[in-house]
């Protein structure tokens, strides 16, 4: 059969980028929302993926199996700003890649993520009671690195986590307090997603510090902090957070030591010098 020139470029320059990403991280995971593109090359990724649907619907033909990367970046965008239990999940996807719902395979679908997964080192869902019940759309939602859905829980449990005095210095008892700030929020998402260590640690640290270094791609944490502030109470939130983190964490300058000369004539002292910050009583 047939398949789009178009998706097969797309396929390997997205290959060679989260190659490239999966050896400066390695053991950690790659997401396929930290593909790094702008809007109209999504954009026109969907268009090719869409027209390789009208030919091969079901995703079955071994074509996918070599370009199947926009078709991941896609379902990752469909789970970045999903906003639902789980049910309502697939037409949503349909809409987005112009494609018959009935035809469409999920099980496919979650094939060529794990061939991504095995390939390209692309993150695969945990084992949370959410994830096991939908277990083809925690492909999806898993690769956005924090979905919009749970963004707005994860700056108001921040805020609270830093008035209580919790640093973000400590990994443990951050991540210990927002676990149970989190258990009171009615979210299951947020609460499972918390349970990925390594990545909501690094999350919380860097939203918190947009300046500071880390595993996770420039590109999706700055994604993330304009999304949030784009909603008024997540970014009022996330300000007040990082204002009270900075002004915690401020250390006074270093102050020099102070060093004496003494300059003797015999017995009486003929001299006093001094550097650094002294006080003549």
């Amino acid at each position: 059969m047939h398949f789009n020139a178009a998706l097969r470029e797309s396929h390997q320059a997205l290959a060679n980028h989260f190659l490239q990403l999966a050896a400066a991280r390695e053991p950690l995971p790659v997401f396929a929302i930290e593909h790094n593109l702008d809007t109209s090359t999504i954009a026109e990724m969907k268009a090719a993926v869409s027209r390789q649907l009208e030919f091969d619907p079901d995703l079955a033909s071994a074509g996918w199996s070599y370009s199947h990367l926009p078709l991941i970046v896609i379902a990752s965008e469909v789970g970045y700003r999903y906003r639902g239990t789980g049910t309502d999940f697939w037409p949503i996807f349909a809409r987005e890649v112009d494609a018959d719902l009935a035809i469409v395979s999920r099980s496919e679908l979650s094939r060529l993520f794990a061939l991504a997964h095995q390939r390209f080192g692309i993150a695969r869902p945990g084992d949370s009671p959410w994830e096991l019940h939908f277990p083809h759309i925690a492909w999806a939602i898993g690769n956005a690195v924090v979905p919009l859905e749970i963004q707005a829980s994860l700056a108001d449990a921040l805020r609270k986590a830093v008035r209580a005095g919790i640093s973000s210095d400590n990994n443990e008892s951050l991540l210990e307090y927002m676990r149970s700030v989190a258990a009171g929020h009615g979210s299951r998402r947020f609460e499972s997603w918390l349970h990925q260590s390594e990545l909501s640690v690094e999350v919380m640290r860097r939203l918190l510090d947009l300046n500071a270094g880390g595993w996770l791609s420039d590109s999706i944490i700055r994604r993330i902090d304009r999304d949030l502030r784009r909603d008024a109470q997540s970014g009022r939130a996330i300000r007040e957070a990082r204002r009270v983190s900075v002004r915690r964490s401020a250390r006074l300058p270093e102050i020099p030591p102070s060093r004496f000369v003494l300059s003797l004539a015999g017995e009486s002292p003929t001299q006093i010098a001094c550097s650094g910050t002294c006080h003549i009583l």
